[in-house]
């Protein structure tokens, strides 16, 4: 029985298996049309040769279009632009590129090396402390996410299961 990526999330170390295969797997054609080709395109045709800092700019244009249509619907539901989607994602879009940059040569010697049979005590080590830094790094960042949808909780359109909107009513007026 194969599971859902969804429902470990633990499983989920690198920046980018969380964000290409978790998250965007919807709309992950859009964010590829709209954001990450035009600016790859774009780099290529003013004459930067390396495919790395291309790519990386493709990347940024895919969260740039993300963090739009989250801004989006901010406005639409709120009527208020407060940047901090914008901020969110786009500092994802950095974290990625820095996290791949960092560990990307690690992951080349890996392919290099013979993988031993039993368990590997610094491989499972080091997989949790790659966790825990990203885990660190979103504690910081996720404030930008959450904070413009908590600041008008009155205003949502689809409360949850455990939210009594009856109370929260009362304690806001």
């Amino acid at each position: 029985m194969t599971t859902s990526q969804s429902s470990t999330p633990e499983k989920h170390i690198l920046v980018k298996s969380v964000w290409s295969s978790r998250w965007q797997t919807m709309l992950a054609e859009t964010f590829r049309e709209l954001g990450y080709l035009p600016l790859r395109n774009l780099c290529i045709s003013l004459g930067i040769t390396s495919r790395k800092f291309c790519n990386a700019m493709g990347v940024l244009g895919a969260f740039f279009i993300s963090s739009l249509l989250h801004e989006y619907y901010i406005i639409g539901m709120f009527n208020m632009i407060t940047g901090e989607h914008l901020f969110f994602f786009m500092s994802h879009g950095l974290i990625m590129i820095v996290w791949e940059l960092v560990f990307t040569s690690e992951r080349e010697d890996k392919m290099k090396k013979p993988e031993k049979e039993g368990y590997d005590f610094r491989k499972h080590a080091a997989v949790f402390l790659k966790w825990l830094l990203m885990l660190a790094i979103y504690m910081l960042i996720l404030p930008a996410f959450t904070e413009p949808l908590m600041r008008r909780i009155d205003l949502w359109i689809i409360p949850s299961l455990f939210t009594d909107v009856g109370n929260i009513y009362k304690n806001l007026v």
